[in-house]
């Protein structure tokens, strides 16, 4: 996972020192058909991105209510992306990772979207929800996963639901947001 500060020299060198720091997307990604999803949409690269580049930040009032698209930030409180971060899709092999972290004493939540590969033209960007989430929704929950990725789990699944094996491999790659690992230890 990233450092906070490398998070922070992501955001300066590729958005430069503004206030749109809290709320930008990359022009080398669109909202399109989704290449997993089908009669979905997704963010689809319109270019080739760079490893480390960031895909959206956005900041928000943080809510305790999850959502099919919400993001957690915390054990308990999750924030809603933008109408452009909320097509990013999950996918168990994915090409992107999140960093999320609360603010303003926990009256909002930040987050950022950055690449962990390069990324082709026409390639779908897509994070693992399992990273971010304790638990999903009900509709999500244990529904098929579609990314069709070699090691799909098959199912869609939150952090808890995930067998040992499956949260051995997750942690190693450094993606799992600490606040969820946490929560998952004091279940």
């Amino acid at each position: 996972m990233f450092t906070s500060l490398e998070i922070h020299e992501f955001l300066l060198n590729q958005i430069g020192n503004s206030k749109e720091i809290s709320d930008y997307r990359n022009d080398s990604v669109i909202i399109s058909e989704s290449t997993i999803c089908k009669d979905q949409k997704g963010l689809i690269a319109i270019d080739n991105i760079p490893k480390n580049s960031v895909i959206f930040s956005f900041r928000s009032e943080v809510t305790h209510a999850r959502t099919r698209t919400s993001i957690q930030v915390s054990a308990d409180s999750h924030i809603e992306p933008s109408a452009f971060g909320m097509y990013a899709n999950h996918s168990c092999k994915p090409n992107c990772c999140m960093y999320a972290q609360l603010r303003d004493n926990g009256a909002s939540g930040h987050i950022v979207l950055i690449t962990t590969e390069p990324i082709a033209k026409g390639e779908e960007i897509t994070f693992d929800y399992a990273c971010t989430e304790t638990k999903l929704t009900p509709e999500l929950r244990g529904t098929k996963c579609l990314c069709r990725q070699f090691g799909c789990r098959i199912t869609m699944k939150g952090y808890v639901d995930l067998t040992e094996k499956e949260r051995r491999v997750l942690n190693a790659s450094n993606h799992v947001l600490e606040h969820i690992k946490q929560v998952f230890v004091t279940i």
